[in-house]
């Protein structure tokens, strides 16, 4: 990842067609910051910095390009006013498993009022399965690019959820709490702290036409707060989380308590190396691996509670 100072608005555009050009995946300005997400195979990361800060400068992007920096994390950033740019001039269709597809949206504007019947769902390729979602250009972590995303779609994909209550921790984009609404959850409880997340969420479940079923709160979730979460809410038949790893150790303890029946969890976002720590700890409370999954060094996985 690469951050430079924030250009003009003005130029805002010209900087990320540049970037884009460079191979950057995502653009994003946030924090006072232009931010420029790249693969791993970008092997000089120096060379790289040098060469975005010249074709910056000879942009006219306002100085100190210099400032930028390189870091090895994947992260968004979170505060002030972030707009994040998903592959900005030439958006296209990502497959992701064998039925999901991603349609990234940059100008949500000219996509209102143009749903497709059947909630959004475009079979393009000729695969009458295929469910594609669409996900605008917005503010928050989750277009379908990352292995954590993907790796929790392909979990969900085979999953019965026709009727279900699902629970999103940490929704970012929502692209999770919409899929599993595609695939026929009755209802997706989409939880994020981010009040940016929680507007993403909402705005991309009314791009793919379940904004009925999908519901959007601000919370910052904690074990304790599943079993009261509960209550009004009743238990639910799966939940996702695909979050960081100390967020998860905080959460797992409360998940058995939020299941009903042989309900599931898919977890992600956890770096490979890092897995058996929270394999230990979802043995602990009594939940049982039932589906693990590797994806550039990122682990994804389904447990159950059984019946």
């Amino acid at each position: 990842m690469l951050t430079f100072p924030e250009p003009t608005r003005e130029r805002l555009h010209l900087a990320a067609h540049t970037l884009r050009d460079l191979g950057a995946r995502h653009v994003a300005i946030g924090d006072g910051r232009l931010w420029a997400y790249f693969t791993p195979d970008h092997s000089d990361p120096e060379e790289l910095l040098q060469s975005a800060g010249g074709l910056l400068r000879a942009c006219g992007v306002p100085s100190p390009v210099t400032a930028g920096t390189w870091d090895r994390s994947f992260r968004s950033p979170r505060g002030g006013a972030t707009r994040l740019y998903s592959e900005v001039t030439q958006p296209s269709l990502l497959r992701v498993s064998e039925r999901f597809t991603v349609m990234p949206v940059v100008d949500r504007g000219a996509e209102e009022g143009s749903e497709v019947e059947d909630g959004g769902s475009r079979n393009e390729g000729g695969n009458e399965d295929e469910v594609v979602l669409r996900i605008g250009a917005g503010l928050s972590f989750g277009d379908g690019s990352h292995p954590t995303t993907r790796g929790c779609l392909k979990l969900l994909e085979p999953l019965p959820l026709e009727g279900e209550r699902i629970l999103d921790v940490g929704s970012g984009t929502g692209v999770l709490s919409v899929a599993a609404a595609r695939l026929g959850a009755r209802v997706v409880e989409a939880v994020d702290l981010d009040p940016y997340a929680v507007r993403s969420t909402g705005e991309n479940a009314r791009l793919n036409g379940v904004e009925d079923r999908v519901r959007c709160r601000r919370l910052k979730m904690e074990a304790r707060h599943l079993s009261p979460l509960r209550r009004p809410l009743g238990r639910f038949g799966g939940i996702v989380a695909n979050l960081e790893l100390e967020v998860l150790r905080r959460l797992v303890p409360g998940f058995p308590a939020a299941l009903k029946g042989s309900g599931w969890v898919i977890l992600s976002g956890v770096p490979g190396v890092e897995v058996d720590d929270i394999r230990s700890e979802v043995r602990r409370v009594g939940l049982t691996r039932m589906e693990e999954r590797e994806d550039e060094g990122w682990w994804s996985a389904r447990f159950t509670r059984g019946a």
